[in-house]
């Protein structure tokens, strides 16, 4: 019986060598017969490079517990989840653990009347909420404080309930700014999934409006540190995504000053200052910026990365963003190496990286290819990311591929599968309510290249072409959309130069 979707299958491989080793020492702790089985059975399944029951069965075939594989499989999941749960709590980053462990032994000590250490325990669980922002945990610890007035002298009592009830609406109005925040930025991530580049007035329109939304005007009022940085990131998005690259790059610029006045907010979020620096980072590149890049590209690659989610996640921002940066000034050496890191780390990291980033470094990939004429490499990408990528997630970058898949095969001359090639992508782009502007533009290119009689008229094709291009760029969506995923305008002078061949 082979399934590659098993539960436990998945689980176990997705574990972290640090994680695989606090499992097995909480297992073999123990001592028992029933530790030792599923001992056996984890490292059975950890060797597999796919799901296969029966070879298990097989391989087990004499001991006792294979008669009872679903139980044991069942009994090691659950102990799987209960060792991270206990591994988690270790990681010093785990502030929520903490909070919610402190949380629990204030319970127990005031159940047991031991007044003095839950309340200890209280106040440590909620200097550390406080300084985290976890409005939440706060008001969790204050309802439990609530229950301990009774216990007070009368005039205590009160001091003492009307400072919870004031701290307590305060963390909900906190919490209600930062949610209609956090609405307003899923809105926008929303578009950006969805398109990558804004193509209609009225995905436009969708995003000015969270512009103008009281919220976002004046970010420095928001009452929280959490609330703020949310405010950046939803505004530098969308003017991004609107074609406003210089109030987009100021943004990131101011966002990026606030996190290099606040290390201790580094520390403390890492993931959102790697985020600020990828941003910053992207619209360096976008913006041309380029002399930069490299500085950046190398305080990212030593950003802090106390677990192992952030470390994948520092290692695909460089890769996306070191790739980015080839594609606009290409080093055949660095590129190369680049392209064998992301591979390495496909296969590292598979099940545990951000498909949409995934998706993007795949785009560079190709299009770092393109630039430096590596025609075949570049086809070998393409069919990498339509076989080890979900292109549902990404419809504009999937649009993409099928244009620089033509785009190969035209540089390679390959005329008579071109001709076959050109409807599919046709018909793909036109199914999925792709076939904007731009793609009709450089499918009709194609098609009257392959018709094209001589050279004379290549060179019209070319001019006509041209022309098409620079009427989309006249508008800032535009110039993001001809230039954003491929430098078109580059490739058709590279062309024009040449006469048009």
């Amino acid at each position: 019986m082979n399934n590659k979707n098993d539960t436990l299958f998945t689980l176990i491989k997705s574990l972290s060598q640090a994680e695989k080793g606090y499992f097995r020492k909480i297992a073999r702790r123990h001592g028992l017969q029933s530790d030792y089985d599923y001992l056996e059975l984890f490292s059975a399944i950890d060797t597999q490079e796919t799901y296969d029951e029966k070879a298990i069965r097989l391989q087990f075939k004499h001991s006792k517990w294979i008669k009872r594989l679903p139980v044991l499989k069942q009994y090691l999941l659950e102990a799987i989840f209960t060792a991270l749960r206990s591994f988690r709590e270790k990681q010093e980053e785990q502030v929520e653990a903490r909070i919610s462990n402190w949380i629990e032994n204030a319970r127990i000590c005031f159940e047991k009347r031991l007044m003095p250490l839950g309340q200890n325990f209280l106040d440590k669980a909620r200097v550390l909420a406080l300084e985290y922002e976890l409005f939440g945990s706060v008001i969790e610890i204050d309802l439990l404080q609530a229950k301990q007035i009774k216990a007070l002298p009368p005039q205590q009592r009160k001091i003492s309930r009307e400072h919870l009830y004031a701290e307590v609406s305060r963390m909900l109005e906190f919490q209600a700014h930062f949610l209609e925040v956090w609405r307003l930025g899923l809105i926008t991530l929303e578009q950006q999934a969805a398109d990558g580049v804004v193509r209609r007035s009225e995905e436009a329109r969708i995003l000015e409006e969270i512009l103008e939304h009281p919220l976002m005007i004046h970010p420095d009022e928001a009452p929280s540190f959490k609330s703020k940085i949310y405010i950046y990131h939803t505004k530098l998005i969308c003017h991004h995504l609107l074609g406003n690259d210089e109030a987009s790059f100021a943004l990131q610029g101011e966002l990026l000053d606030i996190y290099r006045s606040a290390p201790a907010e580094v520390r403390k979020n890492p993931g959102d200052y790697r985020t600020a620096l990828h941003n910053y980072l992207s619209n360096c590149l976008s913006f041309g910026r380029l002399s930069e890049v490299s500085a950046l590209l190398q305080l990212l690659a030593e950003s802090p990365a106390p677990s192992e989610s952030h470390v994948i996640s520092r290692w695909e921002s460089y890769h996306l963003l070191a790739l980015m940066y080839q594609c606009r000034r290409p080093s055949e050496q660095e590129g190369l190496s680049l392209l064998a890191g992301f591979e390495e780390g496909l296969k590292n990291y598979a099940g545990k990286m951000q498909v949409r980033r995934t998706c993007g470094t795949f785009l560079f990939a190709v299009n770092f290819l393109l630039t430096t004429g590596r025609y075949d490499q570049a086809l070998e990408w393409i069919d990498k990311y339509q076989t080890q990528v979900d292109q549902n997630i990404t419809p504009d970058i999937t649009a993409f591929m099928k244009l620089f898949y033509l785009l190969c095969h035209y540089e390679k001359e390959n005329f008579q599968h071109l001709e076959y090639m050109l409807r599919n992508a046709y018909y793909h782009l036109r199914s999925h309510e792709r076939l904007s502007d731009l793609e009709k533009a450089f499918l009709q290119l194609i098609r009257k290249e392959l018709s094209a009689p001589d050279k004379h008229v290549r060179y019209k094709n070319w001019q006509q072409f041209q022309k098409q291009l620079e009427d989309m760029a006249a508008d800032p969506i535009g110039t993001k959309v001809v230039t954003g995923y491929f430098d078109f305008p580059s490739w058709v002078q590279a062309k024009l130069g040449k006469g048009g061949v």
